[in-house]
């Protein structure tokens, strides 16, 4: 079996290959840059022998160059997992290029994906369609209304209703999947993604020998690890999935705190120390997700009859050791 994961050389892209890989998949990962040096060696090591990784620089925005790859390589499922997240201010700066990639390249992808008949397509979305203005008191579920607050959340909404036109005119079976907010290995600064994720800003922050760290107060999320994200994407290629749109997240709250515990075990005197950044700047999170009620999963666990996630525990510490080996 063959899948293209177009933006398949970052961060989510780097942990899909990895349980590709390591499934015995063939991997071919597009875009416009490269992975951090040794990383790829990193995703190889659980690989199959038997599996193939092929690294093609290219754009995403150039329908020429993504039809020529997928009539060359024959791929039985395609990945969309290209994306600019920007901050406040690139989104003002920036905001033609991050539509030229968000949302056209998307449409080139699904564009080509027709022409070529690709039997599988996965669309990455996110959790940012729910904005601040959603109500924070269920688990919110794959019909709920969307209301983004930034151009990256819109940009998400605008892919799944074109998604959904695809499904419901037959010509390609698509699935959109709603990330909840990742950390984990294989997480570096790309360019496209200006703010990391916040486990990874506390680490660097402690590796910096500061043991004291201000961070927003009660910053809760549906973190999910990124190893799980790979996993499961894995298992929704090989195995296939009904056409629509399903929330992969851990299905429950982390903090910051949580992270925090797991890292003691190396730095026992660190220090959280929780501000309300309306009145004062925290070291980390000054860019962050939105806070919003964390994502259904029940659909999707259903669909697979079960997610498999690891522990919090175990994922935590899974994480501490990967970045004490690559950071």
């Amino acid at each position: 079996m063959k899948c293209l994961i177009v933006g398949g050389a970052g961060f989510i892209g780097l942990n899909i290959a990895e349980s590709l890989l390591a499934a015995g998949v063939d991997c071919t990962l597009f875009g416009p840059g490269l992975p951090r040096e040794g990383f790829i060696q990193g995703i190889r090591d659980k690989a199959q022998k038997e599996a193939t990784l092929d690294l093609i620089q290219g754009d995403v925005r150039n329908k020429n160059e993504l039809a020529a790859l997928l009539d060359k390589y024959k791929f039985d499922a395609v990945i969309c997992a290209a994306a600019i997240t920007a901050s406040r201010q690139k989104e003002l700066e920036r905001a033609d290029q991050i539509a030229s990639v968000n949302i056209g390249g998307a449409l080139n992808v699904l564009a080509a994906c027709e022409a070529a008949q690709i039997r599988r397509v996965i669309l990455l979305s996110s959790g940012s369609v729910f904005g601040v203005r959603v109500p924070r008191t269920q688990p919110l579920l794959e019909d709920d209304r969307p209301w983004p607050d930034t151009l990256y959340g819109l940009s998400k909404v605008m892919i799944e209703e074109v998604a959904a036109r695809y499904n419901d005119s037959g010509s390609l079976n698509v699935n959109v999947i709603r990330l909840g907010v990742c950390f984990g290995p294989w997480e570096f600064s790309t360019g496209v993604r200006d703010t990391l994720s916040l486990p990874l800003q506390l680490w660097q922050g402690i590796s910096s020998q500061t043991r004291s760290i201000k961070v927003p107060r009660d910053y809760c999320k549906d973190w999910i690890y990124s190893r799980d994200v790979g996993a499961v994407l894995a298992r929704v290629v090989e195995k296939g999935l009904p056409k629509g749109l399903y929330h992969l997240s851990s299905g429950e709250d982390w903090s910051l705190q949580d992270w925090a515990q797991s890292l003691r075990c190396l730095y026992s005197e660190l220090e959280l120390i929780e501000v309300d950044d309306a009145v004062e700047k925290p070291a980390i999170g000054v860019e962050r997700p939105s806070l919003r009620a964390r994502l259904d999963v029940t659909k999707l666990d259903t669909a697979l009859g079960g997610l498999n996630l690891t522990r919090k525990e175990d994922a935590l510490a899974e994480y501490r050791g990967w970045l004490q080996k690559w950071y």
